[in-house]
This record gives structure tokens, sequence and C-alpha cells, in this order.
């Protein structure tokens, strides 16, 4: 993205270390280490922002994918003695920045290898941000965006975001919840794409649903709709087996059962 604000100098100094970091021989290995750990002591807004950068500008897909876990693994780590992850350390200029690197090669990144990658990043800063309190405003929109994209991998990747974030839709009305997982089980092009809804949905629809009411009207509003007949023809794609895994991972009694009384008050 040309508009990150990461000097020329560090953007070369940056491709050079990370470049270092992959070669086989242990004494550069060792020293762009060195350098990786002096660069974030001093400046880690900048050397975060020039790794996330290069992550969407590397010419292959073996540099933008280890940039993208190495940004991973460097963010939320220990930065010192009193175990202060760097991530705290960036201002919410950087942070926004970084979000913004991040949400474009969501939806730009052509290697689906990569862009999974993405999404691993992508649902860790979102996740690890909402701990500390602070949304990610544009999040949500792209990514329900990117369900209704005619892109197949810009489809999947949608999906895959949801399993990681399920804040993204756990406060969603139950309408809009069932749309959204049949939108993925009903895809006319990709498995892929529908079988990422099914544990995409599992972990946000059941306390969601214990939660609203006494007898758990999400799952139920599922079972009805998956078992629908507009889904047969999906029965030979393997989409239905993966529907069923989805809703009996608990069992029917759990599916039936009264919420305690103490959540429905």
């Amino acid at each position: 993205m040309a508009d990150v604000a990461v000097p020329a100098e560090v953007t070369a100094e940056i491709t050079q270390i990370l470049s270092n970091l992959v070669l086989g021989d242990n004494a550069l290995r060792h020293s762009a280490e060195q350098a990786v750990d002096e660069r974030l002591a001093h400046t880690p807004d900048l050397y975060l922002l020039a790794i996330a950068q290069f992550a969407t500008s590397a010419d292959t897909e073996l540099m933008r994918s280890f940039s993208l876990v190495l940004l991973r693994r460097l963010l939320f780590r220990p930065a010192n003695a009193q175990r202060v992850p760097l991530y705290d350390h960036l201002g919410s200029q950087a942070i926004q920045t970084l979000q913004r690197i991040l949400l474009h090669s969501l939806l730009h990144e052509p290697a689906p290898v990569v862009r999974r990658k993405t999404v691993d990043s992508v649902t860790d800063l979102s996740n690890n941000a909402m701990k500390r309190g602070h949304p990610w405003p544009a999040l949500q929109p792209q990514v329900f965006a990117m369900a209704d994209s005619p892109d197949v991998l810009t489809r999947e990747a949608a999906f895959r975001v949801f399993a990681g974030c399920p804040n993204l839709i756990i406060d969603l009305q139950t309408d809009a919840v069932v749309a959204i997982l049949q939108k993925g089980l009903q895809d006319p092009q990709s498995t892929e794409v529908s079988r990422v809804p099914c544990p995409s949905f599992a972990s946000p629809c059941l306390p969601v649903a214990m939660h609203r009411c006494s007898f758990a009207p999400v799952p139920l509003l599922l079972l009805r709709d998956v078992y629908h007949p507009a889904f047969a023809h999906q029965a030979a794609r393997g989409t239905f087996c993966y529907a069923r895994s989805f809703l009996f991972a608990s069992s029917p009694y759990f599916l039936l059962r009264p919420a305690p009384s103490h959540i429905t008050r």
C-alpha cells in the first residue's frame, strides 16, 4: 500500500532482514533476529508497520506468508520483563494504519495460502483488541461485504473471519445469523466456502441461543433451515454431512433443553 508512511530506507532494511530470517545460514539468521529485536525495542510502530506493508508487497507467497506469521507473533509476545506485548506500545494512529493494511490484504491478496495467513492475523488482532476494549469498526462491514463477493476466495476468507471472530456476529438478530449461515452453506461454486460456516457458527450460535430464550431458537431454526429440501442438491458435494456435524456437535438434549433460569431472567 503506497499510502503507508514507512520511509524507503526502513522498507529496504526490513526487506533484507526478513530475507535473512528465512535463510539456512544460522549466523545470518541469528543476526537478523537480533536486528528485529533491536529495531522493535526502539521504534516498534515503524518496524511493525514495515513488516505489515512487506506482507502486502513482497514478490513471493513465501515471504508474504512469513511476514504475516511473524507479525502475529511479534504483536502479542511479551516485549520486556513486565510482559507488556508490543501491541500495547503502539499509538492509535499506528494501530489504525496496521488495521488498514490487513484489511487491504484480506480483500486483495491473490494467493489462497497467504490469504489464510491474513485471516489469522486479522482474527488475532481483532480478538486481542476486543479484550482490551478497542473495537475494530471497519472490520465487520468489510467482512459482510466480502461474504457477498462474486469471488470464491473472498467469500471463503469472510467466513473464516467469522469463524475466528464470533464477536462480529454474536450481537446480531437471529434472522441475520441464520441468513449468513444459509448464504455460506448454499454457496453455488465452492465446497470450501460451504464447509466453513459450520464451525464458524457453532460456537457463537449455541451460547447466543441459550442466553436469548428458554428453548434455544437459533439451533432449532438452523436445524429446520439446513434440512430444508433446498439443501438436497448439495448432499453429493459433502455440504450436508458438514451441516449435520455442525448441528449435532452438541447432543439433541442440549439443543432442546430449557436454558438455566438464571440466564433467562
